[in-house]
């Protein structure tokens, strides 16, 4: 027989002290729930033969007790439960719930010992009684297409059932697989940021994603999640507030429309850059702030890329830098940057350094900047610009240090408004360093400075 989870497992020895010191009588009226085990060898499909159901239906309607019932599929792994076509509870154990009063609980194990998912049904007007396929399948977000931004550490849920579910269903989803906690769910990259974030229920129609009312859940003790639904079909559960309308029997008042990212932190060497994705809201203006500026910077202002707005951060020195992100209506968020220290390649030759992150200026202004060589001649560096008919580079002169080091003096002409950026690159022996540049009408000319530095080895 399967283990049973080291919880089930101290339940029972607690109640296995009780019937030593009570009368059996007195320890069954204390405990109000009989569980029943069912060993399965299928990996397919499953339909409950009519003797446990016999046994699960004689416990809520004689015996007037809440049942537990474990299915342990002995031969299929985790993966192979998620795969099931289908696990068939009749309608006759539903009427036998309704007419109880009691609530029965079904749990689905794997072959490690791991709890897949449950579901429990609790007494109340089961309005349509039919058959119910319990297999469902717990998918990464990326395994489907939707039409909304989700982050990551989100779930898919995709019932086989998908008409309306007796009142007072509840599905269980547990989220921490076995004793230790770092293993969890796949769909779940990050379970201390579980932990500490509200969840939200969506339809998942096609790509389309509608908001189920009042559905903010949080993980309980067990880490598990238990999430009242009336539909089956395919949901997403996920940290991030879209703020979407209901639809449907559940449709309402969507949630408030917050800012939300894409991810909320992220690790650079010095020099690297990194991306803060706002997902919503899709409209009004934002400002990003460096709460470290000599740690790391906003390259820029932000472009809109796939239906958001993205926003250039880099790294400068190594530190730790919480970015401030501000939408217009008020609302904020916050984005941690950990800036490691560079590594520098132990056979480099030279590099080549450019003092300018990023600049944005109007049509007809210049911007004079400098190129730094160690271990190149000025004639061997290329300085060329992406989309030269927004904005042209020259050089302008040369000077060697008494350092050995070489500075090269260039200007960059902003020549018409574009909305989308140019870059300007000096690249030596096939390592290149450059500058975002915008060009942006009416705007006071701004930018970031910084060791934009490039090794090169050869």
């Amino acid at each position: 027989m399967k283990k049973a989870s080291k919880k089930w497992i101290a339940a029972m020895l607690s109640l296995g002290l009780m019937w030593t010191a009570v009368p059996f009588q007195t320890a069954q009226a204390a405990t109000d729930e009989k569980p029943v085990d069912i060993d399965i060898t299928s990996t397919s499909s499953y339909k409950f033969d009519a003797a446990k159901l016999s046994e699960i239906e004689y416990i809520l309607t004689n015996d007037r007790d809440n049942v537990r019932v474990q299915l342990n599929f002995e031969s299929a792994t985790s993966k192979a439960v998620q795969d099931m076509s289908s696990i068939t509870l009749p309608k006759s154990t539903l009427q036998a719930i309704e007419k109880s009063g009691r609530k029965a609980t079904f749990e689905i194990y794997s072959k490690e010992g791991d709890m897949e998912y449950a579901w429990e049904f609790t007494s109340g007007k089961m309005d349509t009684l039919t058959d119910i396929n319990l297999a469902i399948k717990m998918a990464s977000i990326s395994t489907v297409t939707i039409s909304d931004p989700i982050t990551i550490n989100s779930a898919v849920l995709q019932m086989k059932y998908t008409s309306a579910l007796p009142k007072n269903t509840t599905l269980i989803l547990p989220v921490n697989k076995g004793d230790d906690a770092k293993v969890t769910y796949p769909v779940f990259y990050d379970l201390e940021n579980a932990e500490k974030n509200s969840f939200y229920l969506y339809k998942l129609s096609g790509s389309k994603l509608s908001y189920v009312t009042g559905s903010k859940y949080k993980l309980d003790d067990d880490d598990q999640f238990k999430i009242g639904i009336s539909n089956g079909g395919s949901y997403v559960l996920t940290p991030t507030n879209l703020g979407l309308s209901g639809s449907g029997s559940n449709s309402g008042s969507g949630t408030t429309d917050s800012v939300q990212l894409s991810s909320y932190s992220g690790t650079v060497a010095v020099g690297g850059t990194a991306s803060i994705f706002i997902q919503r809201p899709t409209s009004g203006t934002f400002t990003v702030t460096s709460g470290n500026p000599n740690v790391a910077q906003v390259l820029g202002s932000g472009t809109a890329v796939n239906g958001g707005i993205q926003y250039q951060v880099q790294g400068l020195s190594a530190g730790t830098s919480v970015f401030t992100v501000k939408s217009s209506n008020g609302t904020t968020t916050s984005y941690t940057l950990t800036v490691t220290s560079s590594s520098t390649p132990t056979n480099k030759s030279g590099w080549v350094m450019i003092d300018t992150v990023s600049y944005e200026f109007a049509p007809g202004n210049i911007y004079d900047y400098k190129v730094t060589l160690s271990g190149a001649s000025a004639n061997e560096i290329q300085t060329a610009s992406s989309r030269s008919h927004i904005a042209s580079v020259k050089e302008l002169r040369r000077v060697t240090r008494s350092d050995g080091l070489v500075d090269v003096y260039y200007r960059i002409t902003a020549l018409r408004a574009s909305a989308d950026p140019t870059t300007v690159s000096s690249s030596v022996r096939g390592t290149h360093s450059s500058i975002r540049v915008l060009v942006t009408a009416g705007v006071k000319q701004h930018g970031v400075a910084a060791r934009n530095l490039s090794y090169f080895t050869s």
